[in-house]
């Protein structure tokens, strides 16, 4: 398997992971969030990939988010508190064979509109609850900056053939939601974006993204 990350408490805590058959897997403690990704585009592809999790006395409550949707959830994963370092692509378990960008950590519970919304937008800093975040710009070295916690990371086993131009589809702008019911036409501020609705059942939930700066790679189109 590969692991995305572990944390120091313990090897088989805090800890997420790729199964070779695909699974994409996270836990704290006793208890799992599991999801098959080779039900969405299978290996070679990114993939934004959001947990949160609630602490409800010796249990939490874990929803796992993949692509801005919720995937799967569980109310009764034992709880541990996390150790002191996290190890992105693993140190305790088997190490990680990917890539990894745009990592963050909150000291709050995302809600799901605010997950769908900044997928695809790099975060200015200032949001309510952000604790480190860490963009690997840097290009060259081996560390990489968390300007927001200051809790900055080292890179081990870095070789300069290592940096690599990411082509994940992420870059600033700005996302609006409208929660669709009836015909008609909606204005997604911010985005220069309007959609008429000529026929309509059901609710869904549609969320535009507009980037100021092309990036790499262009996002495709998630319907909800």
């Amino acid at each position: 398997y590969n692991t995305i990350f572990d944390n120091s408490v313990d090897p088989n805590q805090w800890e997420m992971w790729i199964y070779n058959d695909g699974r994409l897997s996270f836990r704290i403690a006793s208890g799992y969030l599991l999801y098959d990704l080779d039900e969405l585009q299978g290996p070679n592809a990114w993939y934004h990939v959001a947990v949160t999790w609630s602490k409800n006395g010796i249990l939490a409550n874990c929803r796992l988010y993949i692509n801005g949707e919720l995937k799967t959830v569980n109310n009764s994963m034992g709880w541990v508190d996390p150790g002191t370092e996290i190890f992105l692509g693993g140190n305790l378990n088997t190490r990680g064979n990917g890539k990894l960008d745009e990592f963050c950590l909150w000291d709050i519970e995302i809600p799901p509109g605010q997950i769908r919304e900044n997928m695809h937008l790099t975060l200015t800093g200032n949001e309510p609850g952000l604790v480190s975040y860490w963009q690997f710009n840097e290009g060259a070295g081996n560390t990489t900056v968390d300007p927001i916690g200051g809790n900055n990371g080292i890179l081990h086993n870095m070789d300069p053939d290592d940096w690599v131009t990411s082509t994940v589809p992420v870059g600033g702008g700005s996302s609006f939601t409208h929660i669709v019911e009836t015909t008609g036409n909606y204005d997604f501020t911010g985005t220069g974006l309007s959609i008429e609705f000529t026929e309509k059942t059901g609710t869904d939930t549609i969320v535009v993204s507009k980037l100021s700066l092309a990036p790499n790679h262009f996002p495709t189109i998630t319907l909800l």
